[in-house]
C-alpha cells in the first residue's frame, strides 16, 4: 500500500510487516504515522518518513528517519569520530558547502510542509535550520533522495564509512 498525504503526496509504501519491523528496529513502537521511504538490499525499511505530528499531535520535525541497525549503527562510528565538527567546520569555511547544506535544510522544510504548511517554520533536516546536529538525519534525507543525494554534507558512499568531503 502506498501513503498519499492530503496534499496528494506519495511518499512510500507501508507493508503489513513494516509497523512491526519498525518496532522492533527502533526498540519500541513508533510514535508517528510513517511510511517507508527505502529499503535495505533484504527488503526491511531503512528510511521511513514520518508525519510532521506525532499521535498526541505535538510537532515531529524529523521528517526521515535512518532505521536500520546496521545503519545506525554505522552513522552512530562517524558522529563518535568527530565528523558532525568536521562538516560544520567546513561548512564555516566553504561557502558552496554551506549552500548545499542550506539547500538541503530548504527542501526538507518544503517537503514537510507538504503535509502540513505550518510545519515549514520547524526548520530543515532533522529540525534544525543550518548546519549539521545529526548524521543519521542527513543520510537518511540522502536515502530518501532529499538534496543531500547529490551535493552537500552527505555525499557517501555506498556505506556510510565516512562522507565524501
Amino acid at each position: 500500500m502506498t501513503n498519499t498525504s492530503s496534499s496528494g503526496v506519495e511518499h512510500g509504501e507501508l507493508r503489513a510487516a513494516d509497523l512491526a519491523a519498525v518496532a522492533e528496529q527502533l526498540d519500541r513502537e513508533p510514535t508517528v504515522l510513517f511510511t517507508v521511504s527505502a529499503r535495505c538490499t533484504g527488503g526491511h525499511p531503512l528510511v521511513i518518513r514520518n508525519a510532521p505530528l506525532d499521535a498526541d499531535n505535538a510537532p515531529f520535525p524529523t521528517v526521515y528517519w535512518l532505521t536500520c541497525p546496521d545503519a545506525v549503527k554505522d552513522v552512530s562510528r562517524l558522529e563518535a569520530d568527530g565528523w558532525i565538527a568536521r562538516l560544520n567546520e567546513r561548512a564555516d569555511e566553504d561557502e558552496t558547502f554551506r549552500g548545499a547544506i542550506a539547500a538541503a535544510h530548504e527542501e526538507a522544510a518544503e517537503d514537510r510542509a507538504r503535509d502540513l504548511p505550518e510545519a515549514r517554520a520547524w526548520g530543515g533536516v532533522g529540525g534544525t535550520r543550518r548546519g549539521i546536529k545529526c548524521l543519521h538525519a542527513h543520510y537518511a534525507n540522502r536515502l530518501a533522495g532529499g538534496a543531500s543525494s547529490n551535493r552537500g554534507p552527505t555525499t557517501w558512499r555506498s556505506r556510510p564509512s565516512s562522507p565524501a568531503t
